[in-house]
């Protein structure tokens, strides 16, 4: 286990990890008029995904998406 003056806080650590975090949710490099359809859409996440997979949106599944129809189903 190292020790020494190299260690840092875990607070320390998460300030820096936070500031250097560049990537984003799947959902979050969707243009708003695409989320803004699945949100008004009842469609099952199924079709969201096979819809969103033809229009060239590659990689999309029921988790990564699932913030979307969660809110939506939201009353």
């Amino acid at each position: 286990m190292p020790t020494g003056d190299s260690a840092i806080t875990l607070t320390e650590f998460a300030q820096v990890h936070a500031a250097g975090r560049t990537h984003r949710r799947w959902v979050d490099q969707l243009p708003d008029e695409l989320v803004t359809q699945i949100m008004e859409s009842q469609a099952p996440p199924s079709v969201v995904i096979a819809w969103l997979e033809s229009l060239g949106y590659e990689g999309a599944t029921p988790a990564k998406i699932k913030v979307l129809t969660a809110e939506r189903n939201r009353p």
